[in-house]
């Protein structure tokens, strides 16, 4: 079966405490989904061509598809949202659902 990731990639972020907030919240409720953060802050990361190396990429992993877009549009992951909303996280490129 095919896999469903989400990418994020975020450029900035203007209030640290909201966005450590969202983090907090957002962690448990992607493992309770089945997600698995794939690449995270902490990873080790290198620009092989081109320009593109965005400060913060963050790679979660799904079991399908439905499960990634289930877990992104569920009632707990659009609250815990309200968050890095309000920490004015400037996201770069898109949030992608996609299947491999």
């Amino acid at each position: 079966m095919a896999r469903g990731f989400i990418v994020i990639q975020i450029l900035e972020v203007s209030d640290a405490e909201r966005y450590a907030q969202y983090r907090r919240e957002v962690l448990g409720l992607a493992a309770a989904a089945g997600g698995r953060f794939v690449v995270g802050r902490e990873s080790r990361r290198q620009t092989l061509e081109g320009g593109w190396d965005p400060p913060v990429l963050i790679i979660v992993e799904f079991p399908s598809y439905e499960a990634a877009r289930g877990w992104y549009f569920s009632d707990a992951y659009q609250k815990g949202l309200q968050h890095r909303l309000a920490a004015d996280a400037e996201l770069v490129g898109q949030l992608l659902l996609g299947d491999a």
